[in-house]
């Protein structure tokens, strides 16, 4: 049996914008790998671009700029999303 792949997107908008992914082993590793990224580059929630968490290349969640993680199973936030919490 192989291995889940969990990846979450980091980036931002602006001059030297970039979206990446990073591979992670935990919803919590995606929320401080973004909070991580977030702070290196002296982001703003209106530059903040990112947050994308796949497994086996599915969206799964999405990190918030505050670091909140939500399970996003129809591929986008709703008022019904749930936190995840860790």
């Amino acid at each position: 049996m192989s291995k889940s792949t969990l990846t979450v997107t980091v980036g931002h908008f602006g001059e030297g914008g970039t979206l990446k992914k990073v591979p992670v082993n935990s919803m919590e590793e995606a929320s401080k790998v973004c909070q991580d990224y977030i702070e290196e580059n002296y982001l703003g929630g209106s530059t903040w671009r990112g947050g994308n968490v796949h497994q086996n290349g599915k969206k799964v969640a999405m990190v918030s700029y505050n670091g909140s993680v939500w399970a996003t199973g129809a591929g986008k936030w709703t008022p019904e999303t749930k936190e995840i919490l860790f």
